[in-house]
């Protein structure tokens, strides 16, 4: 283990624990922790948990986070993340839910990729924004690639 990582149960973090690096494919359900703040790249990758629960002090959300989460089906993003980066949801066949409990942060590219039972993206007042593209904020990607391969109509 390198001395810039932290190890809590399996569970890594950057050495200050304010990042989430990586959690074990195998555990059931896991609440990200109130000290992290980022969750790193991959940090799901493969998870066969059904359950993530997302706290307040979570700000960003980095790329493929939760790339091939296949048991997720539906998934809380809090109201304190104001970024997300690429294809933070990935291959992830089952995820039938995204739901933002605040306003909607800024992507850093697709966010979703090829979750293709996909069918809704719920804003703070839970309207499906599947198919409203003209609201999303981006960085640097044109509106109409955000959603690209949702796999929902």
């Amino acid at each position: 283990m390198s001395e810039h990582i932290l190890e809590i149960e399996g569970v890594e973090y950057s050495y200050n624990g304010t990042m989430l690096s990586h959690v074990p494919h195998h555990i059931s359900s896991f609440k990200v922790p109130s000290h992290v703040k980022v969750i790193g790249v991959g940090a799901f990758y493969e998870f066969k948990g059904k359950e993530i629960t997302i706290p307040d002090s979570v700000v960003e959300i980095k790329d493929g986070a939760f790339c091939y989460c296949n048991s997720l089906e539906s998934i809380s993003i809090p109201a304190s993340v104001k970024e997300l980066g690429l294809h933070v949801f990935a291959d992830c066949n089952n995820l039938k839910v995204v739901r933002f409990e605040g306003d909607l942060p800024i992507f850093n590219g697709s966010p979703i990729l090829h979750c293709n039972n996909l069918k809704k993206v719920l804003d703070r007042d839970g309207q499906n924004i599947v198919n409203c593209l003209r609201i999303l904020k981006t960085r640097d990607v044109p509106q109409q690639s955000i959603f690209a391969y949702l796999g929902a109509d």
